[in-house]
């Protein structure tokens, strides 16, 4: 390739705009990569290219800035910068630090690039946090990371957008409102922190009281101050719908999730899966009105005063979780017949709650089903037609007695504890296996 060759590939490289979205990849080891110099470009290693790239050199767009600058003594690096070395190797600061006079001295703080990726645009709505960063910066790459997550969703300026946030502490005293189609992804549970500090909501929405549609938040543990401070919520999904929470883990809030809505149809098709709700007053509030088919599958409920409470909600399933050392398990409460109808508890594992599970007066077509017990626990299920399937739910005499056998319908089991024998429900009285009366 001659110099005029190389001139008309960077002359084409700077006519690219930001509208073509994320720029060229560049690949390999030592990748080919322009880089910007005060007096002009440099090709990384150039004089040796790889088979893989020998063929074509391709350059980064200009409106892709900062380039991957050449290597300089006695200057500030952050942690993760790319530059190119007096090797021709593309490189990243493995630590912040400032460069000696000679490369040779800093090698050991730098480690080789397998690539190098251009800027993306603020189009791509993507935005990245780091408790490295500045929120000075623009947040689009690593190295230019915004500091917090309020500086990041500033940037969006309302719009929908997706937050990456790095692993570490992200600190949040004040909560912070999200649009619909908003993202929120951890590097996971045991490496992204994000604590709240404030005494109200962490994450809500920007238009409470109206529709709001599609979160996902995934990948990180969120920490409140404490779960006697009733006023702290967690993340409140008012009136969203069609939310998924998964792979989170959210401790020490009044509240650690709360769905609700006051529009029609606003709280629906709400997903929490791979969660943990741990030490909060209450671990999942689903409350009135209009917040139905709420779905809940593999998440664990840990030493909180309710696991999940349902109240004035249809269509509620909770498969599959973990529900112990609860004041209460799950709790279903209904104003009026017809509020809190089919909702299900399916596959659940109940370990050392005080009670299990309890139902109200107007709470109608309950399903328990296969309930896994461990442990010594009560339940109060004063709801009507509740139907516990192939399951024997253990109970003293006075709470089965208050139930009534009709409650169950013919043939259900329950253990009383205090006959320490199985029996089931014959119409309007309860039988042993001889088929006494008891």
């Amino acid at each position: 390739m001659t110099a005029n060759d190389i001139d008309r590939e960077v002359k084409v490289g700077l006519e690219r705009s930001c509208e073509r979205g994320k720029g060229e990849h560049l690949l390999g080891r030592k990748s080919v990569l322009l880089g910007v110099l005060t007096s002009g470009f440099v090709i990384a290693n150039a004089a040796h290219p790889s088979s893989a790239s020998a063929a074509t050199i391709k350059s980064v767009a200009a409106t892709q800035s900062p380039y991957a600058l050449k290597w300089t003594p006695s200057t500030s690096y952050p942690a993760g910068q790319q530059v190119i070395s007096p090797n021709n190797d593309v490189v990243s600061a493995i630590v912040a630090h400032t460069s000696a006079s000679a490369y040779s001295t800093d090698t050991a703080k730098w480690r080789l690039s397998n690539t190098f990726a251009g800027k993306m645009c603020m189009a791509d709505r993507t935005l990245i946090v780091s408790p490295q960063g500045s929120d000075a910066n623009d947040g689009l790459s690593s190295p230019t990371a915004k500091a917090t997550i309020a500086g990041a969703l500033a940037a969006a300026a309302g719009s929908a957008c997706t937050l990456l946030l790095a692993a570490g502490n992200h600190p949040l005293p004040v909560g912070v409102s999200l649009p619909s189609g908003s993202v929120i992804r951890g590097a996971g549970q045991a490496l992204t922190f994000v604590t709240y500090t404030g005494t109200g909501t962490a994450f809500t929405t920007t238009t409470p009281g109206a529709r709001t549609f599609s979160w996902e938040m995934a990948g990180f543990r969120l920490s409140g101050p404490g779960k006697a401070l009733s006023t702290s919520v967690g993340i409140d999904l008012d009136s969203v719908s069609m939310a998924h929470l998964h792979d989170i883990y959210v401790e020490s809030f009044g509240t650690g999730v709360r769905v609700r809505s006051v529009v029609d149809g606003g709280a629906v098709y709400n997903r929490l899966t791979n969660a943990v709700l741990i030490t909060c007053g209450t671990g999942l509030s689903i409350e009135s009105d209009s917040s139905n088919a709420t779905a809940v599958d593999r998440t664990r409920f840990c030493n909180c005063n309710i696991g999940a409470k349902i109240v004035d909600s249809n269509d509620t399933s909770l498969n599959s979780c973990q529900i112990e050392t609860n004041v209460v398990g799950v709790h279903i409460e209904a104003s009026v017949s017809g509020g809190a109808d089919y909702n299900a508890i399916n596959h659940c594992r109940f370990e050392s709650n005080t009670t299990a599970w309890e139902t109200t007066a107007n709470a109608r077509k309950t399903v328990i089903s296969f309930p896994h017990i461990f442990g010594t626990y009560t339940t109060r299920d004063l709801g009507q037609r509740t139907a516990q399937a192939n399951g024997s739910p253990a109970m003293p005499t006075s709470t089965r007695n208050t139930i009534g056998a009709a409650s169950y319908g013919v043939g259900e089991t329950i253990f009383d504890t205090t006959l320490g024998k199985p029996i089931w429900a014959v119409g309007a009285v309860w039988k042993d296996a001889a088929g006494t009366t008891v």
